[in-house]
């Protein structure tokens, strides 16, 4: 009888080495699964530190974005109060509340005195930390006002109105933030523009006469020129418009259509020697420049009376119940006023 060899193995023995066999390589594959997640997980770390610093890194760095006077509109908007009862002008410290017969105020050549229509004067640093000083003066609803800047810029602000500007303007360029409406009559100067900034737009002069009214709570703005010529930049659309004397602009924010056409300005004009030229004007728009130049609410509350067009001029200096009386000549209406302070207009 021949001795067992030992390469033959019993089924028993067969079947333990097997499951040694396979045990073994689940092992091996279980170690390689774990060796590349955590490869895997390694790089996700690396990728979060990094990040984190990135983040870190690059909130520390301030956001800057447009020039010097609209850091300074962003940062200062809040607050502003167009149903006060004076015309105030904000210095850097404090502010100033104008009385009724020192409304005009002028500036000096180089920025550092203004004087107040009362002849009052104030002194006040060109430079604070070597950064422009800006002012900004507020004409409430009701009110109106009038700034020479330091150029010999001269500006007209009607009611509901806010501009921005700095004392003295820099070496390369002239440039005022604008809300509300306002006549420029600008002080020609070849090498340096004069700018006009607004949310939507960009007027660009270098000596003129023109009118721009950018009310934010009004879906058109509107630019008409008197005098000289104009390049108006419309931000959002990326577009520009060469204007001459005569010309009209519009603005649609809603829209965002600009139309042009020829007009009369002192149509435009009138507001600033106390009238409002009305040319086949809609009662809504009337109603809404009246209401913003006596300060009182005002409500239509038929809508064919809002579309009802009018043509002629009105007296600004007269009362609100004599220029809505004046319209009632052409047109049959009536107003009466609900809680004392809303004027309601209706058939």
């Amino acid at each position: 009888m021949k001795k067992k060899s030992n390469f033959f193995f019993s089924e028993e023995e067969k079947e333990t080495l097997k499951r040694d066999i396979i045990g073994s390589a689940e092992s091996v594959k279980s170690r390689e699964r774990n060796a590349k997640i955590k490869k895997v997980f390694g790089y996700a770390a690396v990728a979060c530190v990094i990040g984190i610093i990135a983040t870190i890194f690059y909130s520390r760095i301030p956001e800057k974005t447009g020039s010097d006077i609209e850091r300074f509109v962003q940062e200062s908007s809040e607050g502003v109060n167009f149903k006060s009862d004076q015309v105030t002008i904000l210095l850097e410290e404090n502010q100033i509340n104008l009385s009724e017969d020192s409304t005009e105020v002028a500036y000096s050549a180089n920025g550092d005195q203004l004087t107040l229509g009362n002849g009052k004067s104030i002194q006040q640093n060109v430079n604070s930390k070597n950064k422009s000083v800006f002012n900004t003066i507020i004409v409430p609803y009701g009110k109106r006002g009038k700034l020479t800047l330091s150029d010999g810029t001269q500006v007209w602000l009607n009611s509901g109105s806010r501009l921005v500007y700095p004392l003295v303007f820099s070496e390369d360029k002239r440039e005022v933030y604008l809300q509300g409406e306002a006549i420029f009559d600008v002080a020609h100067n070849k090498e340096k523009a004069f700018n006009v900034l607004s949310d939507n737009q960009e007027i660009s002069v270098l000596g003129t006469v023109f009118n721009v009214s950018v009310y934010p709570g009004d879906d058109e703005q509107q630019t008409v020129l008197k005098e000289g010529s104009v390049v108006v930049t419309y931000k959002e659309e990326k577009k520009q418009l060469q204007m001459v004397p005569g010309d009209f602009s519009e603005y649609n924010i809603k829209s965002k259509k600009i139309t042009t056409r020829k007009v009369d300005p002192d149509v435009y004009f009138s507001w600033r020697n106390g009238e409002l030229t009305l040319n086949r004007t809609d009662l809504s728009s009337i109603i809404k420049k009246l209401s913003r130049y006596y300060n009182v609410e005002i409500l239509i509350k038929n809508e064919d009376l809002q579309n009802e067009t009018f043509s002629g001029k009105l007296d600004l200096k007269e009362t609100l119940g004599d220029v809505l009386n004046t319209i009632k000549n052409t047109s049959e209406f009536q107003y009466e006023y609900k809680n004392n302070d809303t004027l309601v207009i209706n058939r």
